[in-house]
């Protein structure tokens, strides 16, 4: 373009943000960055001065693959007066998610949990990102996952002042002003999987004229029910990630971590065998959320009689583990009118335009059935040393329980690639069979 900003070239513009001009620059050397160029006409531009210098700190404090970095921060200055803002920040080459098809399913969610491990580094350290959506997530040129944007990230517990967040994928605590926590970027990265996979946007407390409403949105349909090639695993942590109470979604996101992970091994099964966007062979029933159905028994016809099994021995007294599961509805609680929370000249950086069912399961606690399980009659390789996986017993047991995972192999392909050691393949293959699943 034969510009110049600073000391680098420009090579041509990439885009424009709050307040700012983003461009592909390269430096004397040749090194390419990404260059956010902020011009004050005004004091109303400190707003756009301040979010700038407030994203080049928040991103200097990590060192994360999947966190974009900025190296460096020049403010120029006319009559002592600040007048350009020059951030300079790593070049990402590649597209936003907002360029992936419906049909690109394990690409969104390998994206999907590359992002998550991200922002648990976030986490881990005290911050959120606060404003997750589909053009905040790039794939490079390489095949990894960026996280742009650090504009809204906030340190854990921030109550906000003003509304900042995007519809369909802002979570509630972000529009009633209340602590921003890690489960905030939980709702955010559900409801931005949801849409790239379905294609339908999540409701959210969208602004009504000139005020933001504190109706409760109807929850969006199961993603296996909107597409069937969905499996039921990931379709479940969707729903969960999305719930209206931050205290009823995933607990931390090294959980959707692992989750995504075991979704991502039973999409990249299916690919293998079927190719990209097949739908996968009887996928499993499911009711209004989501809710697993087990499949009828099915009867001989009319005159036929059911082969008879031999008598076996009576087995030895201990938990009784059902294996059928049942659905309990909570009580629907009378609606409340809706009321105000925010003016409209408070709601800031907003971009573009129940009754609940749970499975109860009837069984002792999973520990002590796989405590007391006869042990499974498969030879083992080695069995003084039981193979270890990562994922908590809560892992698991959500996999087992809540996921209907059907195949033991791809839930133990998917815990053989996690990183927290706590649990036995072994035990994971007998509790499967214990629970006919």
């Amino acid at each position: 373009m034969g510009k110049t900003i600073g000391e680098y070239e420009v090579i041509e513009q990439l885009g424009t943000g709050a307040g700012s001009v983003i461009y592909a620059v390269k430096d004397k050397r040749g090194d390419r960055y990404a260059l956010k160029h902020v011009t004050r006409r005004e004091a109303a531009d400190d707003r756009y001065v301040e979010q700038a210098t407030h994203e080049h700190d928040v991103c200097q404090k990590f060192d994360h693959p999947a966190l974009r970095k900025s190296y460096k921060l020049v403010r120029e200055r006319a009559m002592m007066r600040l007048k350009e803002l020059i951030v300079v920040m790593e070049l990402v080459e590649g597209e936003t998610l907002e360029g992936l098809g419906r049909d690109e399913k394990l690409k969104i969610v390998e994206a999907g949990r590359k992002a998550a491990e991200g922002l648990t580094e976030m986490h881990d350290a005290g911050w959120v990102h606060a404003d997750l959506k589909p053009a905040n997530i790039m794939i490079t040129t390489d095949g990894e996952v960026k996280l742009i944007d650090f504009g809204q990230a906030c340190p854990h517990g921030t109550c906000k002042e003003r509304v900042q967040g995007t519809p369909n994928f802002i979570a509630p605590e972000q529009v009633k002003r209340e602590p921003i926590i890690p489960q905030t970027d939980i709702f955010c990265l559900g409801a931005t999987l949801y849409f790239l996979l379905t294609g339908r946007r999540v409701q959210t407390m969208m602004p009504q004229g000139n005020e933001v409403s504190a109706r409760k949105p109807e929850p969006p349909f199961p993603a296996a029910d909107v597409d069937p090639s969905i499996p039921l695993s990931l379709s479940n942590l969707l729903q969960e990630c999305m719930k209206w109470e931050a205290g009823e979604r995933p607990s931390n996101m090294k959980l959707v971590r692992d989750r995504l992970l075991l979704a991502e091994t039973q999409l990249r099964k299916v690919v293998d065998e079927l190719g990209e966007g097949a739908v996968q062979p009887e996928p499993s029933k499911v009711k209004r959320w989501g809710t697993p159905i087990r499949p009828k028994v099915e009867h001989p016809p009319s005159g036929e009689s059911t082969p008879r099994k031999p008598a076996s021995k009576p087995k030895p007294a201990g938990p009784r583990v059902e294996t059928e599961w049942t659905v309990a509805t909570s009580v629907e609680e009378p609606a409340t009118p809706a009321t105000p929370l925010v003016d409209s000249d408070e709601i800031d950086a907003i971009d573009d335009g129940d009754d609940e069912l749970r499975l109860l399961d009837g069984s002792a606690d999973e520990s002590d059935v796989a405590a007391e399980m006869t042990p499974s009659s498969t030879p083992v390789d080695n069995p003084a040393e039981p193979r270890t996986r990562v994922v908590s017993s809560e892992t698991v047991n959500i996999l087992l329980i809540e996921d209907n995972i059907a195949d033991v192999d791809v839930a133990v392909d998917a815990l053989e690639q996690s990183d927290n050691p706590t649990f036995h393949v072994d035990r994971v293959a007998r509790l499967c069979e214990a629970m006919a699943i």
